[in-house]
């Protein structure tokens, strides 16, 4: 069950430069949606808890009832482009039941950098923060 998890779960990844651009204007934080289908949402829930756990992310539930999840700090590498030391990413989860079936996982980043003058500055690209999301889901949903 779980490569079929994995398959959809990453197929269904929403991510337009077109939308990405229109969230910007309005003052939006960058995020990037996912929707799951076919898999009961609880599971879908039980596996991204599961996942965090075994990542040694720390998270907690702001609103459990609402189904939003705060992960981080998570301290990792920059990407390939940023000049970098290391990053440091807060990231809110938004996990909707949407029926038994469908779930939409939406994800709001907040990130840092460390420079080589050992000074934090926050990041606020809008391509960066999705770039960034993007990461973290690929690592939070292993193949």
């Amino acid at each position: 069950m779980r490569p079929t998890f994995l398959f959809i779960l990453f197929s269904l990844v929403i991510f337009s430069g077109t939308a990405c651009k229109e969230v910007q204007k309005t003052s939006t934080p960058a995020g990037i949606n996912v929707m799951v289908h076919d898999i009961p949402c609880e599971e879908v829930i039980g596996r991204v808890i599961k996942e965090c756990k075994s990542q040694r992310h720390p998270f907690e539930w702001a609103d459990k009832e609402q189904g939003i999840l705060l992960v981080g700090p998570v301290t990792t590498t920059p990407l390939p482009d940023d000049f970098f030391i290391k990053m440091e990413e807060n990231i809110r989860l938004e996990i909707k039941c949407l029926d038994p079936l469908s779930t939409r996982i939406s994800l709001q980043i907040q990130i840092r950098g460390l420079n080589s003058d050992n000074q934090w500055k926050d990041i606020k690209d809008f391509d960066k923060l999705n770039a960034y999301g993007k990461r973290f889901l690929d690592k939070l949903v292993v193949k």
